[in-house]
């Protein structure tokens, strides 16, 4: 009876789904995101019942296995509802917005590699398009913001993945996709990706792990700063770093999930490399880690299974192979757009800084004023809700709260410089002899922690500072810091009382960072959503 009342459930959503419009349950045309939210659980319980049918068996153990892991639930629900939440506050603002992927997409289905609109004459009349404030005096505006100009056409500075991605679909599709359903199918594909890589991780290296850590470890992976915050924006820039960011933790699982094996398993080196390279595609700004990460990849499986160079060569070429076709293909993309391999578009931009003329783009001497915006810039306490919020940094127009304030989590990242003199935690820390070199662990966490650092380092050389750019380290630095939390309690099971402080302060950071990283996102209407939501419920149970 339950299965065919899933069965059921599922097939009258998907119907609510695909007649919202008729049915006045969504005046809006086109798929939003509560609408595809609908399809997605829809689809969920109608395939969950078909297989409970079907295959009474297994769909049992899969179920009883869930019903053991409460903790995955308990976490992972409320993830997803606060990323439906905040991706729901700024829509109509996103809708207004030129739909950048989409656009480049309808111009790959038609053979072309820029965009589809011309630049108007008044702007290729200008002496130098790209000077801001000359734009500005002569009122020209008609055209996308932050596109690049070159031999009069416009083009995308940022990498053709997502773009390729969508051009499978058809014309009508693409007319009503947005970069908003790119950023939040992206954003759930690595938090999925972050929460398989630290349940293997716990599985190997933490003995019968408690829930609350796995729970604790789940939320802080989904809801820390700047995630909630970029969902909220949903525009461009968000989906080319969260599409970037999960390509490259994709690949770092499918790498530790490699090493983990018996043997090097090839086909999984095959797809961390594809994931890469696809990374690279997305972002070019990610090249050094990319190269950091293929590095200790090889280091890691030559020291794992003790092979010699001439067994190295497989793993190598199963990688290599896919990330060289990726930075080939982006060579004869950037050549056929701006008639160099190197030039990604970036200095022929349409914004507020003439990338022609500015100097020190990348330079070590904005890292002092960017490390004091990403983790100490003051943010304002209100008592009215959201309660916390974001403080505007006047140079880049960006509101901006630090995260030694909004994320304490990230101290558990320092773990391995604590003091080791206590024997309590040497023997937990991650580089002590508990994780020898030839411990796949050991390399995951190598693998993250230089991944986060060359990110930052990356991110706070760059002349702006911009939330959504700590999303480039933050990624590997959670997952750094998650594992340090599991081998630091794992170090402290023979000490009851250094134990119990270690898991109230975990679960203080924790909790702050959660409720911080999503009250930042908010705005004062933000409860609105759910008020329209329950309305929206009514008008479908024919109530109101």
């Amino acid at each position: 009876m339950i299965k065919k009342a899933m069965i059921l459930a599922g097939c009258i959503l998907l119907l609510f789904s695909a007649f919202a419009q008729q049915l006045g349950i969504d005046n809006d045309q086109g798929w939003g995101t509560g609408r595809i939210a609908i399809l997605v659980v829809g689809l969920a319980l109608a395939g969950s019942g078909f297989l409970a049918t079907r295959y009474p068996e297994q769909y049992s153990k899969v179920v009883d296995t869930v019903w053991k892991r409460w903790y995955l639930i308990l976490a992972v629900v409320p993830v997803v509802l606060t990323y439906l939440w905040v991706s729901q506050i700024n829509i109509e603002y996103t809708r207004q917005h030129y739909q950048y992927y989409a656009e480049l997409a309808r111009s790959f289905k038609n053979g072309r590699l820029h965009l589809e609109q011309k630049p108007s004459p008044a702007l290729l009349a200008l002496e130098n398009p790209y000077d801001y404030d000359l734009r500005v005096q002569a009122a020209v505006e008609d055209f996308p913001w932050d596109v690049s100009l070159y031999k009069e056409k416009f083009y995308l500075y940022y990498g053709p993945v997502p773009a390729l991605l969508l051009s499978v679909f058809s014309e009508g599709f693409l007319s009503q996709i947005g970069d908003r359903h790119l950023v939040i199918t992206f954003a759930l594909g690595l938090f999925l990706y972050e929460i398989l890589i630290l349940l293997r991780f716990f599985a190997r290296s933490t003995p019968q792990p408690p829930g609350w850590l796995a729970g604790i470890a789940i939320l802080t992976l989904g809801l820390t700063a700047p995630t909630a915050i970029m969902l909220q924006e949903s525009r461009l820039y968000q989906a080319a770093v969260f599409g970037c960011q999960f390509f490259l933790i994709g690949g770092c699982y499918w790498v530790y999930s490699a090493i983990t094996d018996i043997r090097p398993t090839l086909w999984k080196l095959g797809l961390a490399g594809v994931h890469w390279g696809l990374a690279l595609g997305t972002r070019s700004a990610i090249l050094p880690v990319l190269l950091y990460a293929a590095v200790i990849a090889m280091i890691g499986i030559y020291f794992v299974f003790r092979l010699t160079l001439a067994e190295m060569l497989l793993p190598f070429f199963a990688a290599a192979i896919p990330l060289l076709f990726a930075a080939a293909s982006l060579a004869w993309y950037n050549q056929a757009r701006f008639d160099s391999i190197f030039e990604f578009g970036l200095k022929y931009t349409l914004t507020n800084m003439n990338y022609l003329t500015g100097n020190d783009i990348f330079s070590a001497r904005h890292m002092g004023v960017n490390f004091y915006n990403y983790f100490l810039h003051p943010f304002r306490l209100s008592p009215h809700f959201p309660y916390l919020f974001r403080i505007e940094y006047i140079f880049s127009s960006e509101r901006l709260a630090g995260l030694f304030y909004i994320a304490p989590y990230i101290f558990f990242a320092l773990l391995p410089l604590a003091p080791q003199r206590k024997a309590a935690l040497a023997d937990g820390m991650p580089y002590s002899r508990s994780l020898a070199a030839s411990s796949p662990e050991f390399w995951l966490l190598v693998m993250c922690a230089g991944s986060a650092v060359i990110g930052a380092i990356t991110v706070h050389l760059f002349w702006t500072t911009e939330m959504r750019y700590i999303e480039d380290f933050m990624p590997s630095l959670l997952l750094f810091a998650n594992a340090n939390v599991a081998l630091g309690y794992n170090a402290l099971e023979n000490h009851v009382r250094q134990r119990q402080m270690f898991v109230l302060v975990t679960v203080l950071f924790a909790a702050i960072t959660v409720v911080a990283g999503t009250l930042v996102a908010l705005k004062s209407d933000s409860l609105l959503i759910w008020t329209n939501l329950g309305d929206t419920i009514l008008r479908i149970l024919n109530i109101k």
